[in-house]
């Protein structure tokens, strides 16, 4: 009954998005954008020159990441998904003009039409087709404003999460800066996210003052003269080597000097997912070699970096915390810890980034059949002494 009633409304909500198209009301007064385009080339066929700009940044490519040592053992399947290791081509969109809803920035054009590609739902090759876009569902969007000026899109999906903001976010301020060589002038506002105090600290390193950065909420729907929409940096999880470049040229110098462990055990005591269960006995094994436990979320930005730019040896569960191995030294070692039930590989290819000796294990309990994900991503770990002295040992630590 529940999925009949839905798709009877979803038939009504179509219906009236065709009358509106029909009528030729634009969903800035009723009723949802028109459609879609796959990509931002494919916009700019339709529209030509006078609407639309595509600025090339970087090529499509690929690239590779050494594989898990794991002492002869099989490689877990997750390690060998596709796609992992390909980067999509990099531009900047300008839309003259162009609108930009809600807190993730979607995309619209001059057509009614949201753009899919510069739209951040999914990044890259492995997202679901057709993406589930509210706004190509809604009878009404929030009202639109009118900016009268230059608009960059910077905010984008999961931003209030440590990794994604500096991963798939901040590096659209590069692109832009890139690309735009007076960027810092002739943009008059950026669109960054809300609720993330790390946001306005980063983009001032990269000289974007507090005056001009403008925050996206679920009431966000702005119409700019110009909006600049840089792509997303690469396929989120896989992140490009030249973001890493970019990071740790811009902060890496800032991270605060001295008076950390070179071992370091991520705790993740105080967070609601992934703790360990028996992590006192975690740190009976691993104080015996030197290694001290830290709570990232207790730390600033720049003890973070200070802390990560002199490991040697970095334990820790699957978390937002070891996005902090962009700072770390070439062939730092990597041991990370997985709930059986939520293997995701992000963060063993940034360790790629600064050519890590990475292992892993996976906690206590059975894992999916082969070929499932129960993608249960709040699961806590309970670690197997024995499979974590092994996994020591992988990377010469006994």
């Amino acid at each position: 009954m529940r999925r009949w009633r839905e798709a009877v409304q979803d038939g009504i909500k179509r219906g009236i998005t065709r009358l509106c198209g029909w009528m030729g009301v634009s969903s800035k007064q009723f009723g949802s954008v028109k459609g879609r385009h796959a990509t931002a080339q494919a916009y700019h066929k339709k529209v030509g020159s006078a609407h639309a700009k595509i600025l090339p940044f970087r090529p499509e490519h690929s690239s590779q990441t050494a594989m898990p040592k794991t002492g002869g053992a099989a490689v877990h399947e997750r390690f060998h998904s596709p796609h992992i290791h390909d980067h999509p081509a990099t531009f900047l969109l300008e839309l003259t003009p162009g609108r930009v809803i809600s807190p993730t920035g979607f995309v619209i054009g001059t057509d009614d039409m949201l753009i899919d590609d510069v739209s951040a739902l999914y990044f890259g090759k492995t997202r679901p087709e057709p993406q589930p876009y509210p706004i190509l569902r809604a009878l009404r969007l929030p009202p639109c404003r009118k900016f009268p000026g230059t608009l960059a899109v910077i905010t984008t999906n999961n931003t209030h999460n440590y990794f994604h903001w500096l991963t798939d976010a901040l590096p659209r301020v590069e692109i832009v800066r890139k690309l735009l060589p007076r960027a810092l002038e002739e943009v008059d506002a950026w669109l960054v996210p809300s609720g993330n105090p790390l946001v306005a600290e980063t983009v001032a390193k990269l000289g974007i003052p507090a005056d001009k950065l403008l925050t996206a909420d679920s009431q966000t729907h702005w119409e700019a003269s110009r909006l600049v929409v840089p792509s997303p940096p690469g396929m989120t999880g896989s992140v490009p080597a030249w973001v890493a470049e970019f990071l740790r040229k811009e902060f890496l110098a800032s991270g605060t000097e001295g008076g950390f462990s070179k071992r370091i055990f991520v705790s993740r005591a105080g967070g609601a997912s992934r703790r360990i269960l028996n992590e006192a006995e975690v740190m009976g094994c691993l104080g015996k070699l030197g290694f001290q436990a830290y709570r990232l979320e207790e730390m600033t930005f720049q003890d973070q970096i200070g802390l990560f730019r002199s490991a040697e040896v970095v334990v820790a569960p699957h978390g937002a915390g070891l996005t902090n191995l962009l700072w770390a030294p070439e062939g730092v070692k990597v041991v990370e810890i997985f709930s059986p039930n939520y293997v995701n590989v992000c963060y063993w290819l940034t360790a790629g980034r600064v050519n890590a000796e990475y292992t892993y294990l996976c906690g206590k309990g059975d894992p999916p059949p082969p070929g499932t994900d129960s993608h249960l991503i709040q699961d806590h770990i309970e670690v197997d002494l024995a499979q974590l002295r092994k996994a020591l040992a992988t990377i010469g630590l006994g």
